[in-house]
């Protein structure tokens, strides 16, 4: 893995990462409904998808880690739908 790190840790739909870069973990949280994670390689969640759709069921936490990374170029966004959902997105 390659490093520095940097991490993002939100509740709603966000921008991780402007300009290039690699996503190297995730972590999901849902509350109380499942919750949805997609990450997509764009500024505004108008990318192509990075991964396919990770999702949590209630009260569960789901992680996944990506020892190579998934490389990005423009941007990496994520978009999180669920009710009081959490997700943590480690990225270089």
């Amino acid at each position: 893995m390659r490093g520095p790190f940097s991490s993002l840790v939100s509740a709603v739909s966000a921008l991780v990462k402007s300009g290039p870069g690699a996503v190297y973990a995730i972590t999901l949280t849902a509350g109380a409904d499942a919750a949805t994670l997609i990450l997509d390689a764009s500024i505004d969640g108008s990318g192509a998808a990075l991964w396919a759709t990770i999702k949590a069921p209630i009260n569960t936490t789901i992680s996944v880690w990506f020892p190579g990374g998934l490389a990005f170029g423009p941007g990496c966004y994520a978009t999180l739908t669920g009710t009081a959902p959490s997700a943590a997105v480690l990225y270089s």
